[in-house]
């Protein structure tokens, strides 16, 4: 009588007549490959009735079998087996020599290799980039990665129809060597033809265009191809965009480009809640309409409410325009009071905002009225017909935890007197962001703020246009925006800043890190003021998903207070 279940052989024992010899197979074998085993080779976790001598050759003709095409996956094609005796068999592996690439050998064929339209160049550069050279070890999936990476390089540029005509991996167990053999054929260069758009029904028929089109007769590009895809995608106007070719050889010289696209045309009502070390407790609310009056025109309203700040805003965003400029047009109402100064302010204004690569570009123009108070009611008007510019560099690994790299802000802005403006003023800011890594985990961040407002006097010109400083993403240590002149005991903006800082961030096992900072600078009306507020402290950091949250404790040199901080650290 057999039995399946190793917890009956202790009654077989009891009751049987008959020693019952049924056990599982305990696997022996070099670190390398034990685990592997262990965990994939099915036939050992069966039972085996070791005494019975067609029983053990049956299991071994299996364990052969499954332990051959485990181990040649890993470059492994001599094993021996031996299969112990006893209650608690020992199924005792020797893999062999692991096999090495003795050749490769990578042949081309189709335009890349023809005469007329030969490619030597990119051929050699694909024969180098090759993932599995002479001297490395064989795995299948190293294999299977080498031919899809070359495939993938090929197809990326010029011939999205390439495919294999030959792979083989010739073994030599013997030897314990493989030869490599690949052959590729290119197929025709393509070229872009024309663009046909499928999906749009309720936005004007050309909106997908307007962020990107790709030239007829235009060289084929998978980049821009995928460019053109995740433009779409990042709209408002499109859940889901798809772009591609017709690869028919038979249509290389003018690939049709198809884009596909599932429009997104709901309103959207939104909520939000949480809290700052600059505002404290914020609540609000938001309502996105991507289609107003059915022209792609996308509107956007908050009302946000904080303890030191009320702000509602009302924006409608066009499409990309010729150029790839984008317009668009907003109404602000915001209600401020920090460190002694209330400010109401109502602003209507125009933006044009453009991306080229790493370059950000914009300009505007803003017509605002501020009430200013110092003294418990008695408000002053400020009011300002603005030109501003701004130009932002972004060349970082990543924009939502970078660890290398560097970001530039410039802005440039003012008003005259003759052109609605209370005061003459020009304004202009730079902020300098480095990322540097150091070591495997380790960040070192460096920060510097220089900002002047160039103007008789600082009367008449809105805060929005000066300067002030402290809390977070500035000098942590102080109160957000408490360090600037005074006037009444209030703190108001200066016509000077400057700041500086240096942080340190080591990363820790997992998702959480510890910082050391310090930051020092101050905001003045004169350069003769100018006398630096230092604070420094350290702070923990966490990669969440909206990217690193700092949080910081920090001391003030000149008010010797401890102060706790709060930010999402990302890249301005």
């Amino acid at each position: 009588m057999l039995h399946k279940n190793c917890g009956w052989a202790l009654a077989c024992a009891l009751f049987a007549p008959v020693q019952c010899a049924l056990a599982a197979v305990q696997i022996e074998a070099p670190p390398a490959v034990a685990e592997l085993l262990r965990r994939y080779l099915l036939v050992a976790a069966q039972d085996i009735d070791s005494s019975d001598p067609l029983a053990r050759a049956n299991f071994l003709r299996e364990a052969r079998r499954e332990a051959g095409n485990l181990l040649a996956a890993e470059g492994y094609f001599s094993p021996t087996l031996q299969l112990g005796a006893g209650l608690r068999p020992v199924l005792k592996v020797e893999p062999g020599e692991r096999a090495h690439i003795a050749s490769v050998r990578i042949e081309f064929s189709g335009a890349i290799a023809a005469r007329a339209s030969a490619q030597p160049e990119r051929m050699e550069r694909l024969r180098k980039a090759w993932l599995l050279p002479a001297g490395a070890a064989f795995r299948q999936l190293s294999w299977d990665e080498a031919k899809d990476a070359l495939l993938a390089d090929l197809t990326s540029l010029d011939f999205p129809a390439a495919a294999y005509t030959l792979t083989r991996a010739e073994v030599d167990p013997a030897a314990a060597s493989v030869e490599i053999l690949v052959e590729v054929d290119s197929g025709p260069a393509f070229r872009f033809g024309r663009t046909e758009i499928e999906g749009v029904k309720e936005y004007p028929a050309g909106l997908p265009q307007r962020y990107g089109s790709i030239a007829p007769g235009s060289r084929y590009s998978r980049e821009r191809l995928l460019d053109l895809q995740r433009a779409l995608q990042n709209t408002p106007y499109f859940s889901t965009a798809l772009v591609d070719i017709d690869t028919d050889p038979a249509q290389s010289e003018a690939a049709t480009v198809h884009v596909r696209v599932v429009e997104s045309t709901a309103r959207h009502i939104s909520f939000g809640a949480g809290y700052s070390s600059n505002n404290g407790a914020r609540g609000e609310i938001s309502y996105r309409q991507p289609n107003l009056f059915g022209r792609a025109w996308n509107l956007q309203s908050t009302l946000r409410l904080e303890m030191r700040h009320q702000l509602a805003f009302t924006d409608v965003l066009l499409p990309p325009a010729a150029g790839g400029f984008r317009d668009g047009y907003g109404a602000l109402a915001e209600s401020t009071d920090s460190n002694g100064l209330d400010t109401r302010r109502v602003k209507l204004g125009w933006l044009r905002t453009r991306t080229l690569g790493a370059l950000e570009t914009s300009y505007g123009l803003s017509l605002q009225r501020e009430l200013h108070d110092v003294t418990d009611g008695d408000y002053t008007r400020r009011d300002a017909l603005a030109a501003n510019a701004s130009w932002t560099w972004r060349s970082v690994d990543n924009l939502l935890d970078p660890r290398s790299g560097q970001v530039i802000n410039l802005q440039l802005g003012g008003g005259l007197k003759l052109l609605a403006s209370d005061q003459n003023f020009v304004r202009g800011y730079v902020r300098y962001q480095r990322y540097q890594p150091v070591g495997a985990r380790d960040t070192l961040m460096l920060r510097g703020e220089l900002g002047m407002t160039r103007a008789a006097s600082s009367d008449g010109i809105p805060e929005e246009f000066l300067f002030r400083a402290g809390g977070t993403g500035s000098i942590r240590g102080y109160a957000y925006q408490s360090l600037g002149p005074r006037e009444a005991g209030a703190v108001v903006g200066g016509r000077l800043l400057a700041i500086a800082s240096v942080e340190y961030v080591h990363w820790l096992q997992g998702d959480w890190g510890v910082a050391g900072f310090v930051d020092s600078g101050n905001a003045v009306d004169r350069r003769g003021d100018f006398v630096a507020r230092t604070g420094y402290g350290v702070g923990l950091r966490w990669k969440s998903p909206a990217g690193p949250l700092a949080f910081d404790l920090a001391y003030s040199r000149h008010e010797q207070k401890l102060r706790p901080h709060v930010a999402v650290a990302i890249a301005f």
